[in-house]
């Protein structure tokens, strides 16, 4: 398994990467007012973990795009990113139920076209938290 772990303070240092849009690693998604942007991702499985913070207010345009969870959809919680990543919940990963409300986004324009993606929002802590499955 090879994975990569990078770390990018803002929205914008992110973006000059080349990390954040279509196909990229970084949904395009994420609003312009993230932070502490942590992600994870597995160069063989091209799964993906994502943390970032961001503006309550900024978060609106996502939510309003995503559903909750119901009895038709069952989240499939991502597997521990790796050792050292405690910057991931433990209560978001294979076998556990989340505390915080998990928003299904269908067909998220992130690193592939037709995976699904999941955010979870911890409202209090205004961060975010977001995941693909791999190929």
């Amino acid at each position: 398994m090879e994975t990569s772990e990078e770390f990018y303070p803002t929205y914008t240092e992110a973006h000059e990467a080349g990390l954040i849009g279509p196909h990229k690693w970084i949904p395009g998604f994420i609003p312009k007012s993230s932070s502490d942007i942590r992600i994870t991702y597995d160069l063989d499985t091209n799964e993906i973990w994502l943390r970032f913070r961001h503006d309550p207010e900024d978060m609106k345009s996502i939510m309003s795009t995503c559903e909750p969870e119901g009895p038709y959809r069952v989240t499939n919680y991502p597997r521990v990113p790796c050792r050292g990543r405690d910057w991931w919940p433990s209560d978001l990963t294979v076998g556990t139920q989340a505390e915080s409300e998990v928003l299904w986004c269908g067909q998220v324009t992130g690193k592939s076209w037709n995976r699904l993606g999941y955010i979870v929002i911890d409202r209090e802590r205004r961060t975010a938290y977001y995941w693909e499955h791999g190929s």
